[in-house]
C-alpha cells in the first residue's frame, strides 16, 4: 500500500530548557530530554547517535506525549537497570497507546529502547487516495523486484518517463541523476531506498520497507569522523555490504541492517538490532530525515494488548567481540547454547564429511548414466569405498518428492518412483540430509486433523502444529534422516507474506519444526534466509547451521556469492550458527553434470577451503569417480570426521578498518584454532590487489576463545599450497610488533579467482613450532590434537595428544628451536626464509569402540628430536 504517514520534525541535538535524563551504562552514556524526546548516545564521552521525535508518526496518525515522563528502575534478564518513559496518544484523546522506554545497564555496555502498546493496535483506515503522476518521481528510490529490459542515455526524469508511457510492457521507469541513465522496468512490485536513483510508476506502488511506529531512530553525532556501517540484507544474505554511515547516507530498509553494525577507525562498535518479533521486525530508513529507525512492519495487521518490541543496542571495542556479545544476549534470551559442530545432534552433519546433490552438483536433476537418482547414489556410495573416500551421509535435495515446484511447493514428502523406486527406504545404507522447499496449499496434509493447523495464502501454506513435522520426520528417519532443510525461507516471508502479517504465526511454524526436530534427535538448517531468519535462529536449538551464499552454480563468476561469505558469516558467527558455503566439485571439469549447468570449476581449491573453513556442511557433489579425492582428505580423518577449526571463516578485524581509507580491494577472511594458550589461524586471501597487514593481536582476540599472547610472542607464516600442501619450506615470522604481510592474490581473469591460503602458528615456549597435521586445511584441529605440555618457559619441549582413526597414520609437522632461531634472527614481516620441517609420524595401531572414536597417541618433542606411540 502507499506510505500515507505524514514524517514528523527530528531532533538531532539536545537544545531544551527542560531537566535532561542522564543514563549510564559501563562505556556508554545516554542523554534523554523527556520533553523534546530526543536523545543522545555517547561512548567513553563521545557523540555517537542521535534521535528522537517531537512526535511519532503511526500511519497516517500523529502520537504527541500526553502525559509527563517516568523515571523507571528494576532489575530484569539483564540485570539492574535506570531508565526513562515517555508516553504517547491523540491530542483528541489523551489515553496512552504508545509507551516507549529507555533502559540502561550500569553493569553491562548495553543499551535497551522499548516499544509496549498497552492497548493493542489495529490500523487506522487510509485517507482516499490522492490522484497518481506517474511522471512525478519518488526521489530517493529504487525499484524492488521486477525486470531491466531496455536501457536508455542522456535522459531527462521526464523523457524517461514519456518513454515507459509509450510501452505497454513497461510498469515503470528507473533514472540515476549523475548519469542520466534511464531503465525501463517489466513487473514492478514496489519501492525501496536507493540515495542515487527516482523512480515512476505507471500505477501507484506499495512501498517496501513501511514501518508502523519508529522509535528508536539514530543518526550519526559524529562531528570529527565518519562512522561505517556493516549492513546485513538480501536473501541468503547475499546483498550484505560495507558502507559509510551518515547523515545523508543511513543504511536501512526491510529485512535490512538486522542488526545494524556501526564502527570507528577505533575499532569501538555499536550493534543495534531488536531482541524479538524477528520476523516482523525491520529497521526502516527514512529518506527525509535521513535516520534509521527500528520498527515492526506495517505488514502486520494488527499487535495485540501489551505487545512490546525491544531493540538493544551494545558496545565493544571491536567488532568481532560486540556482534558476538550480540548474539550472546540473545542465546541468553532463549537458552540455547552456541552450537558444538561435534555434538551428538550437530556433529552427525557438521562433524562429518558428506556427499551433496543441491543446485549445482553432479546430479541435482539429472541421471547422467543411471536410470535413476536410486542407482545414481548407489554408484556413488560405491566407488566413494573402493576409493576410500569416507562419505559418512548423504544429502537428498528437491528432486525426490512429489511438487508443484520449488515456490508452488511439495505436495507430498514422499519419494517419487522416476527419483528413487525403493521409496523413504533404508536403500542406501547410510544417514541422510532430507530437504523440503516451500509447501503448497493443496498438498495432502493440509486438510487432514492429525497433521494440525496450517496458515495459507491459498498458494502456499506453512504448518503450524509439531504434528506435522513428527509425522514426516519419522518418516525421514525410515531413510536414516539426521538433518533436515527447510529451504524458502525468505520467500515465504517476502513474497508468499506467509510469516509477515502476524507478529506469532511465524515463530510458531519454526517452533513446530524445532520441536519435532529435538523431539527426534534431527538437526535443522535454514535455506534462502533473510536476516531476521538467522537471529530467530537464536530461539530454536535443532537449527545448528544455514546457508551464508547463494547456490554453487559455477556458470561464470563466482565473486558474488565467494566475496560476502566473510561478510555474512560474521551474522552467523555472531549468533552461533555455523555459515554454509554450499555443495563444491573438486574436480575442474566434470561432462555431463546436472540440470544443464555449467561443467567447469576454474576455483576447486578455493571452493573447497571456502566451504570447509567456513564452517558450514562440507559436501563434495562430484559425479562418480570425478572426485578429486586428495582434496576431499584434507577436510577430514581417514574415517570422515571433519578437521575444523573452531570458527568459520570471517572477514578480519584490519580489513573492515581498512575499509575507512579505500574500498575493500579483495579480502581476507580469517578463522583459527586455540589449543591451550595458543591459537593457530588460517587466512584466506581473495581477489587480493594489493599486500595487506594483519595484526596478530587482532587475531588473538577475536572469539571465541580469545586469547592474550605471552610478550614477545612470535609466530610462524607459511603459504600452504607452496608445495601443492604438502610440508612448506619457507617461513616468516611476526609477532605484536611486527604484523603478517599477507601478499596480493589478484583475481586471474573472469571466472578465475585470486587465491591464496595462509597457515599462522605460534611459537611455543618451548622454541618448538607445532605446525599441525601435514596436507590439512586446519593444520592444528582441535580434532586432532590436545596440547598438554609447555607451560613453562624453562622447558626444553612439549607434548601434545594425537587423536587418530583405528588404523590411521597422522603426519605431523613441527619445527625444532635451532630452525626457529634462524628464521628468527632473519625475521621481517615480508621475508621468507628456508627451514627443514621434521616430520613426526604417528600410527593408530590399536582399535576404539563407538561412531567416532579416538586412538589417542602421545606425541612428545624434546632437545632436538620427537617420537609418537
Amino acid at each position: 500500500k502507499m506510505a500515507w504517514a505524514v514524517v514528523s520534525g527530528l531532533l538531532l541535538t539536545l537544545a531544551s530548557a527542560s531537566p535532561l535524563e542522564r543514563l549510564q551504562a559501563s562505556r556508554l552514556q545516554l542523554t534523554i530530554d523527556p520533553t523534546s524526546a530526543s536523545y543522545m548516545v555517547e561512548l567513553d564521552n563521545k557523540r555517537w547517535l542521535s534521535g528522537g521525535e517531537v512526535n511519532i508518526s503511526v500511519l497516517g496518525q500523529t502520537y504527541v506525549q500526553v502525559a509527563p515522563s517516568t523515571k523507571l528502575s528494576g532489575q530484569d534478564t539483564f540485570g539492574s537497570y535506570t531508565g526513562v518513559a515517555l508516553h504517547w496518544g491523540l491530542t483528541s484523546n489523551k489515553a496512552e497507546l504508545l509507551e516507549t522506554s529507555f533502559h540502561a545497564y550500569p553493569d553491562a555496555d548495553m543499551l535497551l529502547f522499548r516499544q509496549r502498546w498497552p492497548k493493542g493496535w489495529t490500523p487506522p483506515p487510509p485517507p482516499p487516495p490522492s490522484p497518481h503522476n506517474p511522471c512525478k518521481p519518488y526521489f530517493n528510490a529504487d525499484i524492488a523486484g521486477g525486470q531491466e529490459y531496455e536501457p536508455l542515455y542522456n535522459k531527462t526524469d521526464a523523457s524517461c518517463c514519456a518513454a515507459c508511457m509509450s510501452d505497454s510492457k513497461c510498469d515503470a521507469w528507473v533514472r540515476q541523476p549523475s548519469t542520466n541513465n534511464c531503465w525501463l522496468i517489466a513487473n514492478a512490485e514496489s519501492l525501496k531506498h536507493r540515495p542515487d536513483r527516482n523512480v515512476g510508476f505507471k500505477k501507484a506502488p506499495k512501498v517496501d520497507g513501511e514501518a508502523i511506529a519508529r522509535f528508536p531512530t539514530f543518526a550519526s553525532a559524529q562531528k570529527d569522523e565518519s562512522l561505517n556501517s556493516i549492513v546485513f540484507s538480501g536473501c541468503q544474505t547475499q546483498g550484505t555490504s560495507v558502507t559509510q554511515f551518515s547523515n545523508t547516507t543511513p543504511a536501512g530498509g526491510p529485512h535490512t541492517a538486522m542488526p545494524l553494525t556501526l564502527y570507528a577507525r577505533s575499532g569501538d562498535t555499536l550493534v543495534i538490532g531488536p531482541t524479538n518479533n524477528f520476523l516482523v521486525a525491520m529497521h526502516a530508513a527514512d529518506p527525509q530525515t535521513n535516520t534509521v529507525g527500528a520498527s515492526i512492519k506495517s505488514t502486520v495487521t494488527s499487535l495485540p494488548v501489551n505487545f512490546t518490541h525491544d531493540t538493544i543496542l551494545v558496545a565493544g571495542s571491536t567488532i568481532h567481540d560486540t556482534l558476538f556479545s550480540y548474539g550472546d544476549t540473545l542465546l541468553s534470551l532463549s537458552g540455547k547454547k552456541r552450537v558444538d559442530p561435534y555434538g551428538p545432534v550437530a556433529g552427525k552433519v557438521l562433524g562429518r564429511l558428506g556427499y551433496w546433490t543441491d543446485n549445482g552438483a553432479y546430479y541435482y536433476h539429472s541421471t547422467t548414466g543411471f536410470d535413476n537418482h536410486q542407482d545414481a547414489l548407489l554408484a556413488v556410495k560405491k566407488a566413494a569405498q573402493d576409493e576410500d573416500i569416507p562419505f559418512r551421509y548423504y544429502q537428498w535435495d528437491d528432486w525426490w518428492m512429489y511438487q508443484k515446484g520449488d515456490a508452488a511447493g511439495m505436495e507430498y514428502w514422499w519419494p517419487t518412483p522416476n527419483a528413487i523406486p525403493s521409496g523413504m527406504t533404508n536403500w542406501l545404507g547410510s544417514p541422510t540430509s532430507l530437504y523440503v522447499p516451500m509447501y503448497s496449499a493443496t498438498n495432502i496434509y493440509i486438510n487432514k486433523p492429525q497433521f494440525g493447523k496450517w496458515h495459507s495464502n491459498g498458494k502456499n501454506a506453512i504448518p503450524l502444529d509439531p504434528a506435522f513435522y513428527r509425522a514426516i520426520f519419522l518418516n525421514g528417519t525410515k531413510a536414516q534422516m539426521v538433518m533436515f532443510e527447510q529451504d524458502f525461507l525468505c520467500t515465504a516471508d517476502t513474497q508468499a507474506n506467509l510469516t509477515n502479517a502476524d507478529v506469532a504465526v511465524g515463530h510458531q511454524w519454526l517452533s513446530a519444526m524445532n520441536t519435532a526436530a529435538v523431539e527426534l534427535n534431527v538437526s535443522l538448517q535454514f535455506c534462502m534466509m533473510n536476516p531476521v531468519h538467522v537471529l530467530i535462529s537464536t530461539q530454536f536449538p535443532a537449527v545448528t547451521n544455514g546457508r551464508a551464499t547463494s547456490d554453487d552454480t559455477r556458470g561464470g563468476s563466482t565473486d558474488p556469492e565467494d566475496m560476502v561469505m566473510g561478510i555474512s558469516s560474521l551474522l552467523h558467527y555472531a549468533v552461533g550458527l555455523w555459515p554454509s558455503r554450499d555443495n563444491v566439485f573438486t574436480n575442474s571439469y566434470e561432462p555431463g553434470c546436472g540440470d544443464g549447468r555449467e561443467c567447469s570449476e576454474p576455483n576447486v581449491r578455493l571452493q573447497t577451503s571456502l566451504a570447509f573453513l567456513g564452517g558450514g556442511p562440507y559436501g563434495p557433489s562430484d559425479g562418480v569417480s570425478m572426485w578429486d579425492r586428495s582434496l576431499i582428505m584434507r577436510t577430514c580423518r581417514k574415517d570422515g570426521v571433519l578437521l575444523r577449526a573452531d570458527k568459520p571463516t570471517t572477514i578480519v578485524e584490519d580489513v573492515l578498518l581498512g575499509a575507512f581509507d579505500s574500498q575493500l580491494d579483495g579480502q581476507v577472511l580469517g578463522s583459527h584454532t586455540t589449543l591451550g594458550a595458543y591459537r593457530w589461524s588460517y587466512l584466506l586471501a581473495l581477489n587480493l590487489e594489493s599486500s595487506t597487514k594483519v595484526t596478530v593481536n587482532t587475531l588473538m582476540a577475536t572469539p571465541p576463545n580469545a586469547i592474550k599472547p605471552a610478550a614477545g610472542q612470535q609466530f610462524v607464516v607459511y603459504d600452504f599450497w607452496q608445495h601443492d600442501g604438502l610440508a612448506p619450506s619457507s617461513f616468516a615470522m611476526a609477532s605484536a610488533s611486527a604484523p603478517i604481510t599477507v601478499p596480493a592474490a589478484p583475481r586471474v581473469n573472469t571466472t578465475t579467482m585470486g587465491y591464496a591460503l595462509w597457515h599462522v602458528a605460534p611459537v611455543l615456549n618451548s622454541g618448538w613450532v607445532l605446525l599441525g597435521e601435514e596436507g590439512k586445511l586446519a593444520a592444528a584441529s582441535a580434532r586432532r590434537f590436545h596440547l598438554v605440555g609447555d607451560e613453562d618457559r624453562a622447558v626444553t619441549g612439549f607434548d601434545a595428544e594425537v587423536l587418530a582413526a583405528p588404523g590411521e597414520t597422522v603426519t605431523v609437522m613441527v619445527l625444532p628451536p635451532d630452525a626457529v632461531q634462524k628464521l628468527s634472527v632473519k625475521q621481517t614481516t615480508s621475508t621468507f626464509t628456508d627451514a627443514a620441517v621434521m616430520r613426526v609420524f604417528c600410527t593408530a595401531t590399536s582399535s576404539c569402540t563407538g561412531d567416532d572414536c579416538d586412538v589417542v597417541l602421545k606425541l612428545t618433542c624434546n632437545g632436538s628430536a620427537c617420537s609418537c606411540k
